[in-house]
């Protein structure tokens, strides 16, 4: 990925969404120093911040990471001259099919992604599952805010035991159901899970049998207090009593 093509897309949406850099980093809950970092090419955004702020500078997760560039999706579509070059070989309901069997095999994954924020979800939809043996992890964090839930659980049905990371499974949370996500967080390594994931999950799945997974003596008083709404109250007091070595 060009690092500097990515910055100076992200800088010049910005201003085009009318953000100062502060009021951007807000939103999205970072430091405006790693807003101005991307912009000068320094470093790219988080994997899980790339669908929110997509949202904000109103474009794709692609378009985002190729630094603007659209795909050119009319070139690679043949045109007929006018409706009656059809009717002359075909009745009408077989130009409509063969017109359908053209765009289904000419549209990539590549070419679905840039259009996903601009169809109907059920046409996205269709054309998904047309093409869901090409889709990729990647792939699916670009399209799952424009398909439905069960959609996106097929796909990762689909991709199935590719390899992943928890970055990508807290990009998709707000997408998938609880029992998809467990599924997933059972295939993580344990080396690979801290707190501050625990947290982020939190909103989207009961965590309770993730925490007998962490290591307890890692857990800070603010952690504590960040995960207490989304804990039953037996398993919040276990954890308090045994943070702070309070008798039973």
């Amino acid at each position: 990925m060009d690092m500097q093509k990515i910055g100076a897309f992200i800088s010049g949406q910005r201003k085009r969404m009318d953000y100062t850099q502060a009021e951007l980093a807000g939103l999205l809950t970072i430091s405006h120093q790693a807003v101005s970092k991307w912009e000068r090419g320094e470093s790219l955004p988080d994997v899980a911040l790339l669908p929110e702020l997509a949202k904000l500078l109103n474009v794709s997760i692609d378009t985002l990471l190729n630094g603007g560039e659209a795909y050119a999706i009319a070139s690679s579509i043949p045109a007929f001259s006018n409706s009656s070059d059809l009717a002359s070989t075909e009745s009408a309901a077989n130009s409509t099919a063969h017109t359908e069997q053209i765009l289904q095999k000419q549209f990539s994954i590549d070419h679905v992604k840039s259009l996903a924020p601009f169809l109907p979800k059920e046409t996205l939809e269709e054309m998904v599952g047309q093409i869901a043996e090409e889709i990729s992890w990647f792939d699916l964090l670009s399209l799952a805010p424009f398909i439905g839930r069960s959609a996106s659980e097929e796909l990762v049905d689909k991709i199935g035991d590719t390899a992943f990371h928890t970055n990508q499974i807290i990009a998709l949370a707000p997408f998938l159901g609880q029992d998809t996500l467990r599924r997933l967080l059972d295939r993580v390594e344990e080396s690979s899970l801290d707190w501050d994931t625990v947290h982020t999950l939190a909103p989207f799945v009961e965590i309770s049998q993730l925490i007998e997974r962490m290591d307890l003596e890692s857990l800070t008083p603010i952690q504590l207090s960040g995960l207490a709404p989304f804990l039953p109250p037996e398993l919040l007091n276990k954890l308090v009593r045994s943070f702070t070595n309070l008798s039973s």
